[in-house]
This record gives structure tokens, sequence and C-alpha cells, in this order.
């Protein structure tokens, strides 16, 4: 466990100054104390996990890469094979789940009213004995929003970027036994 503090607290640093930016900067950017991102640095403290993500979103690495990684310089952007997302359902009530997805697919959402979104999209982070484990990440107005989604995706797997903000999906509320678009949240 202690290798681990020490290569995030030295790749957090090394992060942050070639970025440019000073510790008073990121805390801002991450809303913490600018003492809590020296005591990350020191291996003092350890960020929360919404912190964590909130870091790996802003330098665009994996959150593996600022656990385990050593940082190389001169490493060029390589196709990734794992991104991370949010899953968007906490308009559901569910929390939301963050993992890194190798693989994703659409379900049709059949006997779907006019006002209900019209298509799932999927994510795959495991592979096991009895199947894949997959994850539902959010709804979408329509099929056509899935594959959307789905082809950015992998564009952003192309490029090589860990991290990826889900783009077209509707947060949905439950109208009687039925769920429905909620455009009021966004």
């Amino acid at each position: 466990m202690r290798m681990v503090i020490i290569m995030f607290s030295e790749n957090l640093k090394k992060l942050r100054t070639n970025k440019g930016l000073s510790q008073e900067q990121l805390s801002e950017i991450i809303d913490v104390s600018r003492q809590s991102i020296s005591k990350y640095e020191s291996g003092i403290a350890q960020p929360g996990f919404d912190k964590l993500i909130a870091i790996a979103k802003y330098f665009d690495v994996s959150i593996d890469f600022l656990l385990l990684s050593e940082n190389n310089n001169n490493s060029a952007t390589v196709k990734s094979d794992k991104i991370t997302i949010t899953s968007h359902l906490d308009s559901l009530k569910t929390f939301a789940s963050v993992a890194s997805y190798y693989a994703f697919t659409i379900s049709k959402i059949i006997g779907s009213n006019a006002n209900g979104p019209q298509a799932v999209v999927w994510g795959t982070y495991d592979s096991g004995l009895f199947g894949d484990k997959r994850q539902m990440l959010a709804y979408y107005r329509s099929f056509e929003d899935a594959k959307k989604e789905i082809s950015s995706i992998n564009d952003a797997m192309q490029q090589g970027q860990t991290n990826y903000d889900l783009q077209y999906f509707v947060n949905v509320r439950l109208k009687g036994l039925n769920y429905i678009i909620d455009d009021s949240t966004r």
C-alpha cells in the first residue's frame, strides 16, 4: 500500500508541475485546500475517490496511472483498450458508478411510450467463467443517439483517452410504471 501512495504523490506532483500549475491553482480546480494538495504530494494524505476521479479527468489520465504507473514523459499516445466512464443513472436514485469498460452494447427498450427513452447503453467491465459483467451506463432518447455515443467512446479510445464523459444521454424519471424522459434536469 505504501508503494501506491508514493507513486500517487510523485505522479500528482509531476502532472501538476508539467502543466505549470501551482498547488493553489490545482486546489481550486478540484475544490480542495492548498494544504490538501501539499499533503497528497508529500504522501501524508490521500484523496477520496471523488477527488481522485476529478484529478484523473483534469489531467486526462486513468486512475490506474495515477496510483500505479511511473510517469514516462517520452511515451506516445497509445490506443486505450479500456476507458473510464461515470454512469448517469442518478435520476433513478441509484448511485452513479465509475468503472473502466472495454466493450459497449445497446439494448432497445421494447414497449417504451413516446415520452420514454428508446435505448440503453451497457458497458462491459469484466469477463468471467459465467459470462460478461456489464453495467447499465445511461438511457437515450433514440437508438441513433446511443449509436452516436458508442461511436464517440470508440473514437476517444482510439485517441488514447482514458476518461470519457457521456454526451448524448437523457435523464429519466418514473411515472407510474413507465420511465419517461426528464428534460428538467441535466
